[in-house]
């Protein structure tokens, strides 16, 4: 997730649709002065002014400050300078202690000893050296006695001083103050020069290591503000969310000066203030703002519409709802900062119902419950429960066999679906619902991305392993990616530009193509074959169903960091991210009964469960609702509502057909789109469905 893509646009253009949204009003009064028109059921938000910042998301390590050329590191590990036994240990986990504190010491007996020894020796030479020169003064003693004596001393005293030295090597003090985060022996061990006794870190001198992609490095500087976001468990009651940043707990300090071609990324270090309370190997978020503009005019994300025109919102007045054309700059935290002729503090504008509405419209403002906003001559309605409202149905005559996935090109209204048992790509047209091309040719296709800035579409196949990019216009193959086993779920990360290849059918492994260069990237092994999987930063959560597991993968080292038990949903193959919760929804199951796991992705234990249809292939998180939709291949689609970050409860189950099992939700258009396999009686078909409030 980066930064530059939060200000992005990925607004579709208005679809004709809107009709369908339509509920017939009555008929007008004779005298009335306009004609009679339909009334649509929104919600709405407000402009207001705030402050909208850009930033650059990274993850990264939190981490003791390494050493530097005018500091010493901010951690140390222990060990004994010589081998022996520990007899004494004076510190613990967790305590604080002080630069020179002895904390361990070895046995000192045979040192003693030596030392005794020593001063014995030393003192006697020093008693024999006397003699001698007070023999000298009276003649009783040559010269050359004399300096044997102080010979005799100096090699006594410089025993000494070693037996000394060597007794205070047995004494072990704490290198720099900080807190003991580890003791590893007890009185009684024998250690030597290899073992580490216990370590120190200063918690007043940490830092965040982050791996930024390349592209993001110039607009960061050394001295910008960064803000880190910790792994704390999210509440409804008020208190910090998940998602909440701590503020102004860091700085970046050093920029890396070298790109790692595996990742294509730079370390950027961020001194965290004494007050974060970070600890050491967490894992967390950091925001590193780039720019700051404060007291701006600023509307919800969700309230902007993208038309042939421009970018509109759409302004309640009374009961009407006008489309007025804004610019749109920063993007913050579900704002996005307007500016554009009429835009005022305090308007109210269409934020859920906004994509499709026409120019002008009559519009009922719905409450946050779901029922109509209560006026002086309407009692408020009940709120209806959430469900889907089928709005049409658009067949595709001669598609035969099962389907895959889908992906929505929202500027062009155009829907891919990946009709993986016909070996094609049909293309549908949303405008006027219906089928406008069928591409040949695909051996099992599997998944579809759309990419709007290169105009190219992206299909996997399973049959012969290949990712084929087309020309999204004429479907003409543009380049092909060959891999040794089966293409199958496809990711794009916009950070980077590369497109996350699932691949596998016997081992597993997710690899990538720089969808700019034209190339295959790096390629990250599995323990087994992967389905879905979802990106989360620098993180992957990958399902391994032959093992009922979640594979947890860091992209920027390359490899697995953790592998989570997906159970009770056995053979795991769809799954959504929610972001905001810290949840991953894994669906599993059997033809028999399906099984929905709240994963958290802090600790990855299994935290909620809930019974779905059978055979679930569809899932899909809904934020701005807080509803899960389940499209299930035994002919139903299971809408959850989340009621808290581990409390779900089914509230609809919407009939369906049996094998239709593969769906695609699209927010931007507050539409499910349901592929349904031709059966007895019926050909196979897309259904387009609306989540009720």
């Amino acid at each position: 997730m980066s930064s530059r893509h939060l200000r992005s646009v990925a607004l579709g253009a208005v679809a004709t649709l809107s009709g369908l949204l339509f509920a017939a009003s009555p008929r007008a009064d004779a005298g009335s002065e306009a004609p009679a028109q339909g009334r649509v059921d929104v919600r709405v938000g407000r402009v207001v002014r705030a402050t909208l910042r850009d930033m650059v998301v990274a993850y990264g390590m939190v981490e003791p400050e390494p050493a530097t050329a005018a500091r010493a590191a901010a951690s140390a590990r222990m060990a004994a300078p010589v081998a022996g036994v520990l007899t004494l240990a004076r510190c613990a986990e967790g305590e604080r202690v002080q630069k020179g504190d002895e904390l361990f010491r070895l046995d000192t007996r045979a040192a003693d000893v030596a030392i005794t020894k020593a001063q014995a020796a030393a003192d006697f030479a020093r008693m024999a050296l006397a003699r001698q020169q007070r023999l000298l003064r009276v003649e009783g003693t040559s010269e050359k006695a004399v300096q044997e004596a102080q010979q005799q001393l100096d090699l006594a005293t410089s025993e000494l001083a070693a037996a000394r030295a060597q007794r205070a090597l047995l004494s072990i003090s704490a290198p720099l103050s900080g807190v003991v985060t580890r003791v590893n022996v007890k009185p009684g061990e024998a250690v030597d020069l290899t073992t580490v006794l216990a370590e120190v870190i200063d918690l007043d001198r940490l830092v965040v290591t982050a791996n930024v992609p390349s592209a993001e490095l110039p607009a960061i500087a050394v001295g910008q503000p960064v803000e880190i976001t910790t792994g704390e468990r999210p509440t409804r009651d008020g208190r910090r969310p998940a998602d909440a940043p701590i503020e102004g707990v860091g700085t970046v300090s050093f920029i890396g000066a070298q790109i790692d071609p595996r990742t294509d990324t730079a370390p950027v270090r961020i001194a965290i203030a004494p007050n974060a309370r970070l600890r050491p190997g967490q894992f967390v978020n950091v925001r590193i703002i780039t720019e700051e503009r404060r007291d701006r005019l600023a509307v919800p994300v969700d309230s902007l519409v993208k038309t042939a025109a421009g970018t509109v919102v759409a302004v309640v007045d009374g009961e009407v709802a006008r489309q007025i054309p804004v610019t749109v700059g920063l993007r913050d935290r579900g704002l996005a900062e307007v500016d554009g002729p009429g835009v005022r503090e305090g308007m109210t504008v269409v934020t859920t119902g906004a994509y499709g509405l026409p120019e002008e419209t009559t519009v009922r403002v719905l409450a946050d419950g779901g029922a109509p906003e209560a006026s002086a001559t309407e009692a408020p309605a009940a709120a209806e429960a959430p469900g889907l409202t089928l709005l049409q149905t658009i067949p595709l005559p001669d598609v035969s066999g099962d389907f895959d996935q889908m992906a929505v090109d929202l500027e062009g209204q155009r829907l891919f679906v990946a009709a993986q048992d016909n070996h094609s790509l049909e293309v549908v047209d949303l405008r006027s619902g219906a089928r406008i091309r069928s591409v040949p040719g695909f051996d099992e296709p599997k998944w579809v991305v759309h990419r709007p800035d290169s105009g190219r579409v992206f299909v996997s196949t399973a049959g012969d392993g290949k990712v084929v990019a087309l020309d999204a216009a004429s479907f003409a193959v543009v380049s092909s990616f060959s891999f040794p086993e089966k293409a199958n779920a496809l990711r794009f990360d916009g950070e980077s530009g590369h497109l996350l290849v699932g691949v596998g059918r016997t081992t597993g492994a997710i690899a990538s193509i720089d969808t700019r260069a034209g190339t295959v990237g790096p390629t990250i092994a599995l323990g087994s074959p992967p389905k879905q999987f979802a990106l989360d930063g620098s993180r992957l959560y990958v399902n391994e169903p032959k093992e009922d597991r979640v594979a947890v993968v860091d992209r920027a080292r390359g490899t697995t960091i953790a592998t989570w038990s997906a159970l009770p949903a056995t053979g795991n193959d769809p799954l959504a991210l929610d972001r905001a919760n810290q949840r991953l929804l894994v669906g599993g199951g059997s033809d028999q009964a399906g099984v929905v796991a709240v994963l958290d992705t802090a600790s990855g234990a299994v935290v909620a469960s809930l019974e779905v249809g059978a055979d679930p292939d569809g899932l899909h998180y809904d934020p701005a609702r807080h509803l899960i939709y389940v499209s299930c291949g035994g002919g139903t689609i299971d809408v959850v509502e989340q009621r808290g970050a581990d409390v779900y409860q089914r509230v609809a189950r919407v009939p369906t057909a049996r094998g239709a099992s593969t769906s695609l939700f699209v927010p931007e258009m507050d539409r499910l789109f349901l592929a349904v396999p031709a059966g007895e009686g019926h050909p196979a078909a897309i259904r387009v469905y609306q989540p009720r409030p």
